[in-house]
Parts: C-alpha cells; sequence; structure tokens
C-alpha cells in the first residue's frame, strides 16, 4: 500500500513540474492495484484523474472503460448494468486495438458479473473464452482465476 501511495506523490510532484512523466503507465496500474487491494476510493480519484490528464486514444479508453467497469461492479452488484455496459465497450475497443490481454479481462470480469446476477450460461460463455485466452497468452496468474470462476459456476 505504501509504494502504492508512494508512486501517486511522484507522478503528482512531476506533474506539478509540468510533466506528464508516466501519466497512464502509472496512473492506470495504480488504480488497479488500489481496486485489487480493496481501495475503491483511491481507485475511483485515480480513473476520475485519469480521465482529466490523459489525451484520448481508443487503447488508454479500453483501459479506462475496463476500470471503470471493475470499479462499478465492485461497489455494488445493483449497479451491474452500468458494469456490464463498461465492460462490453471495453472489450470492443480492447478487441479494435488488438489488446488481447485486455479483451480476456474483460470477458472475465463479465462473466463474473453474469455469475453474481444469475446469468450462468451467459457466465460460463464469458469465462470459457476468458479461460482460453489465458492459456494461450500464457497467463497463468489469470488463467488460474478465470478457472476458480469457472470452478464456482459448477
Amino acid at each position: 500500500m505504501n509504494r502504492a501511495r508512494e508512486a501517486e506523490r511522484q507522478q503528482e510532484l512531476q506533474e506539478g513540474r509540468g510533466w506528464l512523466a508516466g501519466g497512464p503507465s502509472v496512473y492506470l496500474p495504480l488504480c488497479e492495484s488500489y481496486l485489487r487491494l480493496a481501495r475503491l476510493p483511491d481507485a475511483e480519484r485515480i480513473a476520475e484523474r485519469v480521465s482529466k490528464i490523459v489525451p484520448r486514444t481508443a487503447a488508454l479508453e479500453a483501459q479506462a472503460l475496463y476500470l471503470r467497469a471493475e470499479i462499478t461492479a465492485y461497489l455494488e452488484w445493483k449497479q451491474s448494468d452500468e458494469a456490464e455496459s463498461c465492460y462490453q465497450r471495453a472489450l470492443t475497443m480492447a478487441a479494435g486495438c488488438d489488446m488481447r490481454p485486455l479483451v480476456a479481462h474483460c470477458h472475465l470480469g463479465v462473466g463474473k458479473l453474469y455469475q453474481r446476477t444469475g446469468r450462468g450460461e451467459q457466465a460460463k460463455e464469458h469465462l470459457t473464452t476468458a479461460t482460453t485466452m489465458y492459456r494461450e497468452m500464457d497467463m497463468t496468474y489469470w488463467l488460474e482465476q478465470a478457472e476458480a470462476e469457472m470452478r464456482e459456476l459448477a
């Protein structure tokens, strides 16, 4: 947690000097780190900051949408429509930018969302796609996550 705060502080110092420095390469992983640490207010704050300072490109927009979907899905399952919409838009944009890891992450996120909202068949489709993609890309950590979600469906 201290390292995440230090990375954020260093980035803010660089910006204060007029440099974008790492910009998205710092803020997007930082947002995801806060999300994984269940520090949702920090994740939301960083996601908002990214949307204000980062020039819009399809790839960055896809990443930002994915993080927004993750935050929304994590916050409250009642917001599943908003999370699903963000995941689907991120999935479309990521596929258009040939961002296979992000496409797989979106499938995993949608699969988890569908599983938790009682849409088992749709969940299975997305989780199967995520599992296949992670295996093809040799992303073992994420493959294990997707396989664990598949086991929960059974």
